[in-house]
């Protein structure tokens, strides 16, 4: 999973970015460069400023600036449009999460990911990048 080097996480609590890290890390993505934020408006800001993020792992449920809205902004930005989006979230609600998959996202995760998921999810997302599915 070449293609991962550069990750963003996008969560309000602070345990749930550490444990997505970890994860990532045991499923063999030890030298990628993690980046954190605490809501979607530090996220922006982030990208911004880096413009060569390759996954963005977003939470929904956020202060400030929502993980609807932070996907919206990326899926809108020419800059950002080889950027994958994972959401991963304890939202229980189908029809939200129905919504967010229409809008682009290459996968969703329900809170608590596990590594055996969290690397099916990465699987899926690399066979997209190599263009059996286009967003």
């Amino acid at each position: 999973m070449q293609e991962f080097q550069r990750i963003l996480l996008v969560d309000d609590s602070y345990t749930a970015r550490i444990f997505l890290k970890t994860c990532f890390q045991m499923i063999g993505l030890n030298k990628s460069i993690f980046y954190e934020c605490r809501n979607g408006k530090e996220a922006m800001e982030k990208l911004r400023e880096m413009r060569n993020v390759d996954l963005v792992v977003s939470d929904l449920n956020m202060p400030v600036m929502d993980g609807f809205e932070l996907v919206q902004r990326i899926l809108a930005s020419p800059l950002m449009t080889n950027t994958s989006i994972m959401v991963v979230s304890s939202v229980g609600d189908s029809q939200k999460a129905q919504k967010i998959k229409e809008m682009g996202v290459a996968t969703i995760l329900s809170k608590p990911v596990n590594p055996a998921r969290l690397l099916l999810a990465l699987e899926q997302i690399s066979a997209q990048k190599d263009g059996v599915y286009e967003r």
